[in-house]
């Protein structure tokens, strides 16, 4: 048996049932046909691979695996990478390198130092010199991967080494004994909970805000629900924290967005935590880039808890009151089994701002000639009543789905938080069909976003993935334009933000995929209804309205 084959053996063994990538020259050398292989999926390019695997990640909560060629494939992949490590998704990503002979770095045919361009952006970077190391290699890789905060690894094959044969026993310890807690963890937990508990007890009218790192930890929304209500503290999520409490909980104050004081017209983020006296931050993480939502409160207390030291307590305003590096769930039963902590009076009011949601969302189903944001998810909600996975892209579309989109449960709602790269979607709903093959799975892009990895239909169709993308068109980087017109060039130039018209119906057919051109309500109804049967995937090319947005 050779390497690369133990290498394939060893991560199907650890329930790696996919490899995503693109495959170069090495295919002399490692073959992903063998039954003893997890199955290889072929993507166009080696983003939507990498977007692909993350998707898996957040829905099995275990390191995946993509795969690539020598120089550009893995060049390629550093989008990925970077969205792995900011997003906190444990990936491991492996590339074919020169033969070991044959590397001299920017001297010989697609050989660039690869681990070097790798290091700043993972966990853990190598490239293997020696065949015997290639199994603690890919252990060690997966520890880092899975120690706290999550993220990427990455590790460099040099084609010769693939090819030799094993001369040893080899054995891997379990995918399931990797998981490893930072050292960051607070030292005298029993001791920094008496701080927490007294600061809880002081306060009048405290709200939760729970991050990313929640759904990376071992806690259930279960935990955080009963916490929320036995204190009657309101919770409010980031992005990808979405569905923690559904969303029609009485105790669910919706998602923070940057952009929530524009879509609906007022100071909804001022008007939101300008009563609370404490924010309790729980799994919250820096890069998804929302700690200047409650800097209008003056007065505000801060307490953060985190499986994991980050840079919270440098840049967060006000500086937390404590910190605690703790695993989450063991300090929410501590919470919810304090007898001292009492129900509060909560004086905080979101019924404002849900009621004007709801108002908006209603008033979008009465004009049948424009498609706006919150129209879509009226649609959705109608014709898939039963619950449904978005998979965002980044742009303007991603932000008012966040704020419209009524989840459910945690992880119906996909996007890259952190690093927010345009097309990135397509991948994130490959991934996401392939983990929940029972489950209706939507995409949702700009024109702008979806194009960029538009070539990926064709891996959909040929997987017969039944995904539902709808492509928002309105001809323009809509998201840049806007920041463009708030900014010091007002008077916007058409030839940065603005695109030609483009076929996005024919594109979809010309990949083996079902297409429709929706132009209003009653069309996207239709669609919708049509797409949710089809086995195939669907795109629906959307004219989007913007108005009062940009």
């Amino acid at each position: 048996m050779t390497y690369s084959e133990k290498l394939l053996s060893l991560l199907k063994n650890f329930g790696i049932e996919y490899i995503f990538g693109v495959i170069g020259r090495e295919a002399t050398s490692i073959s992903f046909d063998s039954p003893n292989s997890p199955k290889f999926i072929l993507t166009r390019h080696e983003t939507t691979a990498g977007m692909a695997a993350i998707a898996m990640s957040r829905f099995t909560n275990k390191p995946q695996v993509c795969f690539g060629t020598l120089g550009p494939g893995f060049t390629n992949f550093i989008t990925t990478i970077a969205t792995a490590m900011v997003d906190r998704d444990p990936i491991i990503v492996i590339t074919a390198q020169a033969e070991t002979d044959s590397i001299i770095y920017n001297n010989v045919h697609q050989c660039i130092d690869l681990v070097s361009i790798a290091k700043p952006i993972t966990k853990f970077s190598i490239e293997v010199t020696n065949e015997n190391d290639i199994i603690s290699v890919l252990e060690l890789a997966i520890r880092k991967s899975m120690s706290f905060p999550y993220g990427p690894s990455f590790i460099s094959l040099p084609i010769n080494i693939m090819t030799k044969e094993i001369k040893r026993s080899i054995i891997l310890s379990e995918i399931n004994k990797f998981k490893v807690l930072s050292p960051n963890i607070s030292s005298n937990l029993n001791k920094v909970y008496k701080k927490v508990s007294s600061i809880i007890k002081k306060s009048k009218t405290p709200i939760i805000i729970v991050g990313n790192g929640v759904l990376k930890s071992d806690i259930y929304p279960s935990l955080l629900r009963e916490l929320s209500e036995k204190m009657n503290i309101p919770i409010v999520s980031t992005y990808s924290a979405k569905g923690i409490l559904p969303h029609h909980h009485e105790l669910n104050y919706g998602v923070i967005s940057s952009h929530l004081d524009v879509l609906l017209g007022f100071p909804a983020l001022e008007y939101l935590f300008k009563n609370n006296d404490l924010i309790i931050l729980i799994g919250y993480d820096l890069v998804e880039h929302f700690p200047s939502a409650w800097s209008t409160n003056k007065k505000v207390k801060i307490i953060s808890i985190s499986e994991y030291k980050g840079k919270e307590d440098i840049f967060l305003k006000p500086k937390p009151e404590i910190s605690v590096y703790a695993p989450i769930d063991k300090v929410c039963k501590m919470l919810i089994k304090d007898g001292s902590l009492n129900k509060k009076n909560n004086i905080s009011d979101y019924s404002k701002i849900k009621n004007m949601l709801d108002y908006i969302k209603n008033e979008s189903k009465k004009d049948n000639q424009k498609i706006t944001p919150p129209s879509i998810m009226s649609s959705l909600d109608i014709i898939y009543p039963d619950g449904y996975i978005i998979a965002n892209d980044i742009g303007m579309n991603r932000h008012t789905s966040a704020v419209y989109f009524e989840s459910m449960i945690p992880n119906d709602f996909l996007t890259s938080a952190g690093f927010s790269s345009f097309g990135t979607g397509v991948g994130l709903g490959i991934g996401a069909q392939i983990a929940n093959p029972n489950k209706k799975v939507i995409v949702i892009a700009g024109d702008g976003g979806f194009h960029a990895h538009s070539g990926d239909l064709e891996t959909a169709a040929r997987l017969n993935l039944p995904l539902i993308i709808l492509v928002l068109k309105n001809n323009s980087n809509s998201l840049i334009k806007r920041f463009q017109k708030i900014g010091k060039y007002k008077k916007l130039d058409s030839k940065v933000t603005d695109f030609i018209d483009v076929d996005f119906k024919s594109i979809a057919i010309a990949n083996k995929c079902a297409g429709y051109k929706v132009n209003n309500i009653n069309d996207l109804l239709k669609y919708l209804h049509r797409a949710g049967k089809n086995t195939k995937p669907s795109i629906l090319e959307i004219d989007i309205d913007y108005s009062g947005i940009i």
